[in-house]
């Protein structure tokens, strides 16, 4: 495949950055596609397009799009929420169209575990969706808008779980990092359903690296042919309580984690059911003591680095 085009829209975010960098490195002509002015050190080709409105950068005989990009105001509900779904429900069929029309073989679109409904057992992709909220919602109708394209290009949803690593922002790992190098306790949530807990959430925490490998073997699938599911589950087998995920984190950084339980309870957990993939999977998702690892040691090095 060393001949293969990738286009990837929001290329710029935590995972298209580590896509692109994967990608490339095995190969691939890559261009990225984002809102945001061209990362400095970028591995491939770039264009700043407004994927809201600006027209897709697909060119003759593309391979794959990759669709990743991410609004950020999908955790408010407020006047900028049609963005929201212009970004995750909209743009997604206009490049798909956009591949079609120049003959792409595979659209890969960017979903998410939270569009299932809450549950304290795995999900598989035929469980029951939950639609009360914007950005789950936005993200169902990106799903359902390309399922009416499979006559025209294979497309394949792919339902994230919990994806970290280096270089991640505001997300659940950094987060417990943060509020352990502050000192600061971690809430743990009960469970609703009245349940003996004493561990809070636990979810399918997915290493991104693990995450970009995983879309590589899928691309390879689906360029054979071989794709049987217009959406699947790409999660580690392994989830992690926030405890469990607190205390080896802790432990990493020198910092013995202080927990407090939240009065609100939680009304699931976010563990994927990852028998579809498992079966095509090449290589076992890493530990997450190990994800950890590497984390907090390229933390630690860009620190020295900076400082």
């Amino acid at each position: 495949m060393s001949s293969s085009t990738a286009v990837i829209v929001g290329a710029a975010g935590f995972i298209g950055r580590h896509l692109t960098a994967t990608l490339s490195k095995g190969g691939w002509r890559c261009i990225g596609c984002d809102l945001v002015t061209q990362p400095p050190d970028w591995p491939g080709e770039y264009r700043q397009v407004d994927l809201r409105r600006g027209d897709p950068q697909v060119p003759e005989g593309c391979d794959v799009v990759i669709f990743l990009a991410q609004d950020p105001s999908y955790r408010v509900l407020d006047s900028r929420t049609p963005e929201l779904f212009a970004v995750n429900s909209l743009a997604p069929m206009r490049w798909a169209l956009a591949g079609a029309d120049r003959d792409c073989r595979l659209f890969l679109y960017a979903s998410t575990g939270s569009i299932y409904r809450p549950s304290f057992e795995p999900l598989d992709e035929n469980a029951p969706l939950h639609r009360n909220g914007a950005y789950a919602l936005s993200k169902i109708m990106g799903e359902e808008c390309l399922a009416l394209l499979s006559e025209r290009l294979q497309t394949l949803s792919l339902r994230f779980f919990g994806v970290y690593g280096a270089g991640q922002r505001n997300m659940l790992v950094p987060t417990i990092l943060s509020r352990l190098q502050a000192n600061e306790p971690i809430t743990l949530a009960p469970r609703a359903d009245g349940r003996a807990d004493q561990d809070g959430l636990r979810i399918s925490l997915t290493h991104v690296d693990d995450v970009c490998r995983a879309i590589v073997e899928l691309i390879a699938m689906g360029h054979t042919g071989a794709l049987p599911w217009s959406a699947v589950n790409v999660a580690c087998d392994q989830p992690a309580s926030l405890r469990e995920l607190a205390e080896r984190a802790g432990a990493l950084i020198g910092s013995r984690p202080r927990f407090e339980v939240a009065t609100a309870p939680r009304a699931g957990d976010l563990i994927a059911d990852i028998g579809r993939f498992r079966g095509v999977l090449q290589t076992p998702f890493r530990p997450l003591s190990k994800g950890l690892e590497e984390v907090v040691g390229e933390a630690a090095e860009t620190s020295a680095v900076t400082s």
